[in-house]
């Protein structure tokens, strides 16, 4: 399990090309398929069973608060960005009928919650969730899930509770640099309401990641997670 440290700044950093960003260290963040057999359903299963999905393999994560707010950052080589990569990629869709490239923050309160699956009823989880927008398609945005896991046929993600408005809830920032998808995650340090780990200074919580390529149609359960989990402590 590796360690991210949300450490104590002064500075706004809700967006990815803040200058802050470059005196914080990031964690390198391995990524693997999620397994076949976790796929909601047999459709999806018979359709990829020859077909390579996960093709994002690594992200780069770091971590900062400013005593208000939790910014998290997201940055990762892009295939869908990539001219050279995209053309290999059999699937790859260009306007409105395309797939957004979208990454996840899976938070947990232990270690007992099954990350890669989106927790269980008996331990979920919060998602963030961002994704690309789509030109002549599907806008960019961004969601606040509640996660219980996945059955035949579904995979159970819900809408957070929202108490504070947009003002206190899940915002996220992206842009592209070069072949490179750079996303920041931030939300309020105060307590969440619904299943939710805490986020004050002081605190540790489990971090799991998704990460999706739009160029190789990658959406639902189609997608990369990471191998192993991350542990984040925010800096007092």
């Amino acid at each position: 399990m590796s360690n991210l440290e949300a450490v104590r700044v002064s500075d706004d950093l809700s967006d990815p090309s803040a200058r802050g960003w470059e005196r914080i260290a990031g964690v390198s963040v391995q990524l693997g398929a999620a397994p076949l057999a976790d796929q909601p359903s047999r459709y999806i299963r018979t359709a990829w069973a020859a077909r390579p999905y996960g093709l994002a393999r690594t992200l780069l994560a770091s971590a900062a608060h400013d005593g208000e707010r939790l910014f998290l950052r997201l940055s990762w080589p892009s295939p869908t960005l990539a001219e050279g990569e995209r053309e290999r990629l059999p699937g790859a869709l260009e306007g409105p009928d395309a797939f957004p490239d979208a990454c996840a923050v899976v938070l947990a309160e232990s270690l007992q919650a099954p990350l890669g699956r989106w927790g269980s009823p008996e331990a979920p989880v919060r998602v963030w969730r961002w994704a690309a927008g789509v030109p002549g398609g599907v806008a960019e945005r961004v969601e606040d899930l509640l996660g219980e896991g996945i059955s035949e046929g579904a995979e159970h993600l819900r809408p957070a509770p929202d108490r504070g408005g947009g003002a206190l809830g899940v915002q996220a920032r992206a842009r592209c640099c070069g072949e490179q998808r750079e996303v920041v995650f931030s939300r309020a340090l105060q307590a969440q309401e619904g299943p939710a780990p805490a986020l004050a200074p002081g605190s540790a919580t489990v971090l799991g990641f998704a990460l999706w390529v739009g160029a190789n149609q990658e959406r639902s359960g189609i997608r990369s997670i990471s191998k192993a989990p991350c542990k984040l402590a925010v800096e007092q």
